[in-house]
């Protein structure tokens, strides 16, 4: 195999690479049937289509939180919803939280409302047929009188109006000490900005009705990436804590929406429509060591596999019993589709095909290596009990960050049947094994 087909095959498999609707790859796993035509669920509910009902049959605004591990498939659920909404005559905002925030810091409800506006005041000037920026830019509109206010007593330089928004919203990513003065002037007349913020959703959910006439559908994603480092880890797990708190819906707005949510928020009993791992296995009945093989999520991961690379090039990477080696593969990924395509990156790098067992073994052995460096022997009895009661065991306080970091890190993985359901991602049940 030359370098420019194997450089084909290895972006096709790019874990972190988001497929459009469109997309010839997409496999619909809403619309699955078993060997016997019979159709299946492999995620336990038909997840783009359940939250456009919910927001389709509610007479009241409704705000969701909606999360999973990193390439489970969750901003191809929402380009899907986004789609069902545009087809029904809603005004979707699709906004991706990267082109806004630095997430490795922590964030506020008063950042995402900012970023919340300048996107869909840009949409709806482009399906005006005016220019992007024009509603931001008004003289006497909300971003001009917010600037204003914001310049006169923050460290914001004396700027131009016509001008100055689009470096304001530059320097709220940029600047996290900026953020941080610009929330702390906001709060002391929080009241206030929450009545203005509210007020101009309202005015523009009119305009986008005059566009759609179902109105707006504010969708915001990539807020499942927020996580700290080391030295902030804390304070960013609070700030999502405030942010995603239902009891003060600190992010609600009067139109429907939904917010991706970090996944570690599970472990801090905040609400969440987690969109599941696809299930390879079943629950384990008591006194087994291990669930049955699912066959249907196997064989759904092997057409997400072949809708990347061909038969020809399987059968060149790894022999005449390729189909053998993928069921392998997918059931030492645990069914996370993140996993199994990094893992097709490895075998399609090879220098030599097809693949030897060596070959196999280096490369399970680095996944497992990646996974010992997330985990450490203090971990081992907590992790043994989650395994073992295939349930999410709260840690007692002092654990309390391990958890976080194993939900971060891929290290416990939830599925779901008609009830969700936990498990430690294979690779990590191997490393248990060995130490026992």
């Amino acid at each position: 195999m030359d370098l420019k087909r194997k450089r084909e095959l290895y972006n096709a498999c790019d874990p972190f690479r988001t497929l459009g609707v469109d997309d010839t790859r997409i496999v619909d796993l809403d619309n699955l049937k078993d060997k016997n035509g019979k159709s299946i669920n492999i995620r336990g509910e038909q997840w783009a289509h359940s939250m456009f009902t919910d927001f389709a049959y509610s007479d009241k605004p409704i705000c969701k939180y909606f999360s999973g591990y990193t390439g489970s498939g969750k901003t191809t659920e929402l380009k899907r919803l986004e789609k069902m909404l545009t087809d029904n005559d809603y005004f979707p905002v699709y906004i991706d939280s990267l082109d806004f925030f630095d997430l490795s810091n922590e964030i506020d409800a008063i950042d995402i409302h900012i970023a919340i506006i300048y996107s869909v005041m840009q949409k709806i000037a482009i399906a005006e047929n005016k220019d992007s920026n024009s509603l931001i830019e008004e003289e006497n509109g909300y971003f001009s009188k917010l600037v204003k206010f914001l310049s006169s007593d923050v460290s914001l330089e004396k700027i131009n109006v016509n001008t100055g928004v689009a470096k304001f919203v530059f320097n709220m990513k940029q600047d996290t000490t900026l953020r941080r003065k610009i929330r702390t002037n906001i709060t002391d007349r929080i009241s206030t900005f929450k009545t203005e913020i509210f007020e101009e959703f309202e005015k523009l959910n009119e305009r986008a009705k005059k566009i759609n006439p179902n109105g707006l559908v504010v969708i915001v994603d990539s807020l499942e990436k927020l996580a700290g480092t080391s030295s902030n880890w804390d304070e960013v797990v609070k700030s999502a804590e405030r942010v995603f708190d239902h009891q003060y819906q600190n992010i609600s707005l009067p139109v429907h929406s939904i917010y991706t949510a970090p996944t570690f928020l599970v472990t801090k009993g905040v609400s969440l429509e987690f969109l599941p791992v696809i299930k390879v296995r079943s629950r384990k009945e008591k006194g087994t060591k291990e669930g049955e093989v699912y066959d249907n999520g196997v064989d759904a991961l092997h057409s997400i596999i072949k809708k990347r690379v061909d038969e020809d090039a399987l059968k060149e990477i790894f022999g005449k019993n390729h189909d053998a080696d993928l069921r392998e593969i997918i059931l030492f990924c645990g069914g996370l589709t993140r996993d199994i395509l990094k893992i097709m990156q490895k075998f399609i790098k090879l220098d030599n095909f097809p693949a030897t067992k060596d070959d196999k073994e280096n490369i399970f052995a680095g996944v497992k290596n990646h996974f010992k460096d997330s985990i450490f022997e203090d971990d081992y009895a907590w992790l043994r009990e989650v395994a073992k009661a295939n349930d999410y065991i709260t840690p007692n306080d002092e654990k309390t960050f391990v958890s976080e970091r194993m939900f971060k890190n891929h290290v416990i993985l939830r599925y779901r049947n008609h009830d969700r359901w936990y498990d430690l991602h294979p690779a990590v049940k191997e490393i248990l094994s060995s130490e026992e």
